[in-house]
């Protein structure tokens, strides 16, 4: 708006505006005018503009006083027309963040070429259908506290603008605005049906990340680190699922998982106790064992050396005979010898971890009685002394017996560890009193003790 002063209330007047266009005045006694965007410069000019605003003052002068010299005055003031500016605002965040206890920077950016410009930022967040104002200031930061935002919420900003002199803006209140998205943070638990097992075992212990309780359960990455007893595993670092076999790798076993948005570390860890077990393995240094009866002694130790464990200490060997002693300082094992000749095998059974572990080991014990070769026998069918009976055989079960008269001629042979024994006959027919010789070649001794035995035999009648 222009206004004129100082002249007389009988001036008549006429506008123009840049010399060509007129400018509408109510009347020709109008003494100010108003110049409008539309009718006089364009609004989308980019480049400032100076303008000149004419004003005649007519003063009624006649035609006859215009021809003497007297001329109506005019008067011209110029007019600067500033180009609008356009001011934008971008709001910078990133919008993926970790809940619920992430608080999350964001900022305002203003984007003008006007110095100098006065802002005030109002950020806010809209939740559903709820709009929160957070701050209104000048600071261009906002810093949303953990736990306000959640998965879905808007975070928006709008710059309020005031120009300074000579400052023109193109549009105001610009607004920009932030769609954010929440992820839980990874669980860090981990599955496991069976923590304990056998060495060995072509199942293994199965270490699996739990995964089920994230939301977004396809933003998961591999950002996994496995550690043991506290120390770090890297062998399996990266991977949601881990195979365990081996008695080293036993121990308490826990997992740092991060995704590419929560990235935690210092989050409570569920330790999962993995127990492999060494199977244990022993040696039978003599099998056949053969275990002699001595008047006077009753107690043998079996030759059987528990090899294994060797990291993990067998806390029980269990051998379950009952006719083993089992001594808890000694891991060997003790027999009582019997008063009869026979063969028995037994199983030795070893378990660690309570029966985890089990292994079987058979012993072949071969009990005995000393040998005795008697020089004479009475087969005269009264029940006493009728047979020629070796005992102590069993301990040399491929015995050959051979018994000849004086004069060297064959009266009996057996090659079958003398199991069928004489009777003191010869092809069937009663051999008369007499002496005899015999040779008996013990062998088959589990022990090496093979030897032959001569001497010579009475047969009373």
């Amino acid at each position: 708006s222009f206004i004129l002063t100082g002249h007389s209330d009988v001036e008549t007047f006429s506008w123009s505006w840049d010399n060509t266009l007129p400018v509408k005045t109510t009347n020709s006694t109008t003494d100010s005018a108003v110049i409008t965007q539309s009718s006089h410069w364009d609004p989308n000019a980019s480049a400032d503009k100076v303008y000149t605003l004419k004003v005649d003052l007519l003063n009624h002068c006649s035609d006859t006083a215009k021809k003497n010299g007297i001329l109506p005055v005019a008067k011209s003031k110029q007019v600067t027309v500033f180009a609008p500016v356009e001011v934008r605002v971008k709001l910078k965040a990133t919008p993926e963040f970790c809940m619920p206890d992430q608080a999350v920077p964001f900022d305002a950016d203003s984007i003008t070429t006007l110095p100098g410009l006065k802002r005030t930022y109002v950020f806010s967040v809209i939740s559903g259908t709820n709009t929160q104002v957070v701050q209104t200031s000048t600071l261009d930061r906002y810093l949303a506290p953990a736990g306000l935002l959640k998965d879905g919420d808007v975070v928006s900003v709008k710059l309020i603008p005031d120009a300074v002199p000579k400052q023109c803006i193109a549009y105001t209140n610009p607004v920009d605005s932030k769609v954010m998205e929440g992820f839980d943070y990874p669980p860090s638990d981990i599955e496991n049906l069976t923590p304990v097992i056998c060495e060995n075992n072509p199942n293994g212990i199965r270490l699996i990340v739990d995964q089920k309780s994230t939301i977004k359960g396809s933003r998961w990455d591999k950002d996994i680190k496995w550690s043991k007893d506290g120390t770090p595993q890297p062998q399996f670092d990266g991977q949601f699922e881990i195979v365990l076999r081996s008695i080293d790798e036993s121990g308490n076993y826990t997992v740092k998982v991060a995704r590419n948005v929560c990235k935690d570390t210092s989050r409570t860890l569920i330790a999962q106790k993995v127990r492999i077990y060494e199977k244990p393995e022993a040696t039978v240094l003599v099998n056949p064992f053969p275990v002699p009866y001595t008047e006077g002694v009753n107690i043998y130790h079996m030759p059987v050396i528990v090899t294994k464990p060797i990291k993990d200490t067998l806390t029980k060997s269990e051998y379950f005979v009952t006719t083993w002693l089992e001594d808890p300082n000694n891991p060997t094992t003790l027999l009582v010898p019997e008063k009869e000749e026979k063969e028995i095998t037994y199983i030795l059974t070893l378990e660690t971890g309570k029966g985890v572990c089990l292994t079987q080991v058979p012993v072949t014990v071969v009990y005995f009685l000393p040998l005795d070769i008697p020089n004479a026998f009475s087969p005269n069918g009264d029940g006493l002394n009728d047979n020629w009976v070796i005992t102590g055989l069993g301990k040399y079960p491929n015995t050959k017996v051979k018994v000849y008269n004086r004069w060297g001629s064959s009266m009996y042979v057996d090659n079958d560890g003398y199991r069928a024994v004489w009777n003191g006959t010869h092809n069937g027919v009663p051999l008369p009193t007499g002496t005899y010789y015999y040779i008996v070649e013990l062998k088959g001794s589990p022990d090496n003790t093979d030897q032959n035995r001569t001497g010579s035999l009475t047969i009373i009648r």
